[in-house]
């Protein structure tokens, strides 16, 4: 309870003149939680940095909603796994639009306040749950990442030159498809997808460093997944794709958008789609790299030249 980071953003670049709305999505996976996240319980706080900035603290002139549509989905993995689960998404029930600076909140639910934020070290008596920190890290940095080539298709051909260019196409009514996508290198990301149209049709999105080597015949199981070996991370033929997975029941809307609310760690996207009576449009798909900033702060040169591989 008396380190909890908080940090620091000035959004004065994306505010326009008139009306602005400030939105935020808070999400818990509570014991199904990736071990990287502590946590004790569900809650937000925004304050502004001044009394000027003050009406954007969070005090019950805001508004929120359960956003139903979200559930968690185990993901079938080997060994010693603690990424946490991947995500369920009914479209049909998810809160869209409230971005929007014109969006109605009227229907939405006042918040319950919990505690007031206390700095750490500052006594008080009122009950403290979370101590509040500067976090010592800067933020983590977010970039668009287009993904790679299509190493496999069935089911559907793609256009040429996706997803690493943006090129919307279309997957008929009563069609499963398969699309083994390579990034080209292991990252971090928030995959996004945007599709449109295709109502009730399921997409399943999973991701994997690399393939797995099948030895045998068996079923796969906890058991033969743990003693297959990866080998060469570039080969995909022959092999087996095992990984997290998210999951999107389409309403048949336009530009149907999901982004995984946790970061995917992955160089293989295996994108997976069936449809119902109405065919599925991918408008695109691709990452938003995250990580923290890292620039080289020292160089090194040497006559030596088996020190000067360090360099390198």
């Amino acid at each position: 309870m008396f380190h909890w980071n908080f940090e620091t953003v000035d959004i004065a670049a994306s505010l326009v003149a008139g009306r602005n709305t400030i939105a935020a999505v808070v999400w818990n996976e509570g014991p199904v939680r990736p071990e990287a996240q502590v946590s004790l319980m569900t809650a937000f706080i925004l304050q502004g940095n001044t009394d000027t900035e003050g009406v954007v603290n969070t005090d019950k002139t805001w508004r929120v909603i359960r956003d139903e549509g979200y559930q968690s989905l185990r993901p079938r993995t080997m060994g010693y796994y603690v990424a946490g689960q991947g995500e369920f998404i009914t479209m049909s029930k998810t809160v869209k639009g409230f971005e929007a600076a014109g969006y109605d909140d009227s229907s939405w639910s006042q918040p319950r306040a919990m505690h007031q934020g206390i700095p750490k070290g500052v006594f008080t008596f009122a009950p403290v749950t979370w101590m509040l920190v500067p976090s010592p890290l800067p933020q983590m940095e977010l970039t668009v990442q287009r993904m790679g080539s299509v190493r496999k298709s069935e089911g559907v051909k793609p256009p040429v030159g996706f997803p690493k260019t943006k090129t919307a196409f279309t997957i008929p009514a009563k069609t499963s498809a398969t699309l083994l996508i390579d990034n080209e290198t292991l990252t971090n990301a928030y995959a996004t997808m945007v599709f449109s149209d295709g109502k009730d049709a399921g997409i399943s999105i999973a991701y994997a460093e690399a393939l797995y080597i099948r030895n045998n015949n068996e079923d796969l199981n906890r058991y033969t997944i743990q003693h297959m070996p990866k080998g060469n991370r570039n080969e995909v033929d022959g092999k087996v794709f095992v990984g997290r997975r998210d999951s999107i029941i389409s309403d048949g809307s336009k530009s149907q958008q999901f982004t995984s609310l946790w970061y995917r760690t992955y160089r293989y996207v295996l994108l997976k789609i069936k449809t119902a009576d109405q065919p599925l449009v991918i408008d695109d798909i691709y990452g938003v790299f995250t990580g923290y900033p890292f620039q080289p702060a020292a160089s090194m040169t040497s006559a030596n030249q088996s020190l000067q591989k360090i360099s390198r």
